[in-house]
């Protein structure tokens, strides 16, 4: 709910670097969804419940554990916020945290899992950013056109 808060409140500020940071999380979430579907896709990894037969904290089916898909889409976000140079990048890595030892704490992941969640989420917003400022520059830095 935070995640959705956050991405609402910003959508309706009028500042380019509001833009910038929607523009981002969108092509981030989307290829970080890609690549967490496929590692589940090609791999099962049982979740700690599975493993243990321990009775997690939260009801939850029995997928593929990692990477962590809360995690991943919470590195998306404090990544797309850091990488627009966002006061909440901060706050939202620390969520980020969190999140990941929530996740463990109520038995639906290992630690792994969190830090597979933490390499696809940054991964995917470090590739998409690059690109995107390298090749989609007028998008991204329309000031230094403008100025030209």
């Amino acid at each position: 709910f935070l995640a959705f808060f956050l991405v609402t409140f910003k959508v309706f500020l009028e500042k380019i670097e509001d833009r910038k940071f929607l523009f981002l999380l969108i092509l981030s979430l989307a290829l970080s969804f890609a690549v967490v579907k496929v590692i589940h896709i090609v791999s099962f990894f049982p979740r700690p419940f599975q493993t243990f037969s321990i009775i997690p904290l939260v009801s939850y089916d029995a997928s593929s554990s990692f990477p962590s898909f809360h995690t991943t889409i919470m590195t998306v976000l404090a990544f797309s916020l850091l990488f627009t140079k966002s006061k909440l990048a901060n706050f939202m890595i620390l969520a980020t945290i969190f999140v990941g030892i929530a996740r463990v704490y109520v038995g639906v992941h290992y630690p792994l899992d969190i830090l597979g969640g933490i390499v696809v989420g940054f991964s995917s917003t470090f590739l998409i950013n690059f690109l995107v400022k390298r090749f989609l520059k007028n998008i991204w830095m329309p000031d230094k056109i403008k100025s030209r």
